[in-house]
């Protein structure tokens, strides 16, 4: 069983493999949020079974190895977890979805042997040059590697290719939409006049987030950015990204001010 992907979803899969077969170890799939990164390495991780291999894959977050265990099993696939007090067991799935914060455990790591995995999926790939992923990479150093982001560029400047040697394909958000198959984006500019972010700290590249969180969640622009936010979203659900998890509530509490609820 396997899904019926999409032409550029195909083609990030079909390069994938010619790569590899190349012998190169580590593949970079770029594809916006939306695009269907998980079919596509659940079409590798099907193939690698196939072929009689094992698949790992790694995420940061428990809603992501649950997301893509969801899409393992669509194609017929067994899966298992390594995720908090989830764990395999002796027999190994043909698929085991794990959380770095878990595997990443020196014990938990070596309770695996190092030619369990033929391929390790790094799901977020922007993450995968931080120390935790590179210690799980070394020691399944005989699998392949994939990894899909939407974001390439890290803040602090580091380069994925550190990890990964090429890239299978890079889909544009813009070919995305034009395809329908991604909601087309209109963008509305809503200007904060009580915040410059002249004097804002700045770390590795990128603004603060301690700084931002402490400008943003001051009064007057709390209630600069929840006004337009409400006109603009009318009655229609929405995600509001804030700077921290002290901004979100901040804002969260100005905005059921203005419509409780």
């Amino acid at each position: 069983m396997s899904f019926n992907l999409r032409g550029y979803q195909q083609h990030a899969v079909d390069m994938t493999l010619d790569l590899w077969g190349q012998g190169l170890r580590s593949i970079l799939f770029v594809c916006p949020t939306g695009g269907g990164k998980t079919h596509v390495f659940a079409e590798l991780a099907r193939l690698e079974v196939q072929s009689g291999g094992r698949a790992l894959v790694l995420a940061d977050r428990k809603r992501l190895i649950d997301q893509a265990a969801d899409r393992l099993r669509e194609v017929g696939l067994s899966v298992g977890f390594e995720q908090a007090t989830r764990r395999t067991g002796q027999t190994l799935p043909d698929v085991v979805c794990a959380t770095i914060q878990s595997i990443g455990q020196p014990d938990r790591l070596r309770s695996f042997k190092p030619d369990a995995f033929s391929l390790i999926v790094v799901d977020e790939a922007d993450l995968g040059i931080a120390p935790s992923y590179l210690s799980v990479l070394r020691y399944f150093s005989g699998a392949r590697v994939f990894g899909g982001t939407a974001t390439p560029d890290r803040a602090d400047g580091q380069s994925l290719g550190e990890v990964f040697e090429d890239v299978a394909a890079t889909v544009d958000m813009g070919d995305l939409i034009r395809a329908c198959h991604l909601s087309p984006l209109r963008r509305h500019v809503v200007r904060i006049e009580s915040v410059s972010l002249d004097t804002v700290a700045m770390k590795d590249g990128d603004f603060s987030d301690a700084a931002m969180e402490e400008i943003l969640t001051q009064e007057r622009p709390l209630h600069e950015v929840a006004r337009p936010a409400l006109e603009l979203a009318g009655n229609r659900p929405a995600v509001v990204f804030g700077a921290s998890v002290r901004h979100a509530e901040e804002l969260a509490g100005v905005l059921n001010r203005y419509r409780p609820g």
